[in-house]
Parts: C-alpha cells; structure tokens; sequence
C-alpha cells in the first residue's frame, strides 16, 4: 500500500477493456451474427468465451456504438 503524501491523487480510469459488463457482453455475443459465429466456433461456453476474449469484444462493441463499424461487420463487412 502507497504511503499518504498529503496530495491527492484521483482514481484512474478504468482502461478501456473494462467499460463494459460481461452481461453486456454476452447479449452482444448472442445478438451479433460474427461475434456468435467466433464463440460457437471455439467449441467453449459463451461465458468462457468472453473470459478469454473482453478485449476483442469490446471493440467490436465501441466501434458499432462510435459508428465506426456497422452493425454486423464482422459477419457482412462495412
């Protein structure tokens, strides 16, 4: 544990791979034909699968949110 030094110094952030919820995840990976088609092709459970890979899915899930994906993309492109 960091020792006080009289200043304060405001909690980071949380990084980017920890925006979003593995429930939210989870509706996105049954509700996006690419994603769905990745998990159903490791042969691991949908919670496994989002285990292993939070970081690959929320991009997917920021880009289509930004608009700089289509919703989709992975499965039909754009």
């Amino acid at each position: 544990m960091e020792q006080y030094t009289g200043h304060y110094t405001p909690p980071e952030r949380p990084a980017k791979k920890d925006r979003h919820n593995d429930e939210e995840r989870r509706l996105w990976v049954v509700n996006d034909e690419g994603l769905y088609d990745m998990q159903r092709g490791s042969g691991k459970s949908v919670k496994a699968w989002i285990r292993e890979n939070r970081a690959l899915i929320d991009e997917c899930i920021d880009g289509v949110v930004s608009g700089e994906h289509r919703a989709h993309y992975l499965k039909y492109g754009g």
